[in-house]
């Protein structure tokens, strides 16, 4: 009788454990969620250095947060460190995708093609050849004023379904932009606002 109660303990004590980790996660993503709304980079950066909420929140997800506070803080060098930690954490996947829009939307927002350029050669050595073939493009049409997948963004419209039609015709758009040609480029981003 005495051992089953000592197991019915344990169980007791383990599921509580967990239920207040998962709580206290709760209230630490509630609470840096409301400073990122606010735009606080400050206090969020402070926030995220606090020892218990890195040791609670999972290292992927702090780091993304911690790039947004330096981003709203306005701290290149502190997003381009982030962006390197998180490289070498981001699991493949589906945490590498979401980094490497993270990244490459950031570079594009500043007009930063070696460091896109960069970026996307690290990804390539970290084995990730597909994705990083797709943000060559991207950032040669965005970044480098490229024109040259015009012809193969064009025929590849037909059998795209209606996501990928629009991000297509955003790539169009630009491209056209890029060769000085802002009729075709309107007529593209009016079929992307259509898809």
């Amino acid at each position: 009788m005495p051992s089953q109660s000592i197991v019915v303990i344990v169980i007791i004590v383990f599921f509580g454990v967990i239920a207040a980790h998962l709580t206290a996660l709760r209230l630490i993503n509630s609470h840096a969620t409301s400073l990122y709304q606010k735009r606080n980079a400050t206090d969020l950066k402070s926030y995220l250095e606090k020892s218990y909420v890195r040791r609670l929140m999972p290292a992927y997800n702090h780091g993304c947060l911690m790039l947004a506070a330096c981003d709203i803080a306005g701290d290149a060098s502190g997003v381009q460190e982030v962006i390197d930690d998180l490289l070498d954490i981001a699991a493949p996947g589906a945490q590498r995708n979401d980094l490497a829009a993270r990244a490459i939307n950031y570079y594009v927002s500043k007009g930063n093609s070696p460091a896109a350029h960069s970026f996307v050669n690290q990804l390539r050595i970290k084995g990730e050849a597909t994705l990083c073939d797709e943000l060559d493009r991207l950032v040669e049409i965005e970044l480098d004023g490229s024109d040259k997948y015009l012809d193969e963004m064009t025929s590849a419209l037909e059998a795209a379904d209606s996501s990928t039609k629009k991000r297509l015709y955003s790539l169009i758009a630009k491209q056209y932009e890029n060769r000085g040609d802002t009729a075709k480029a309107k007529a593209a981003r009016d079929a992307a606002r259509t898809c």
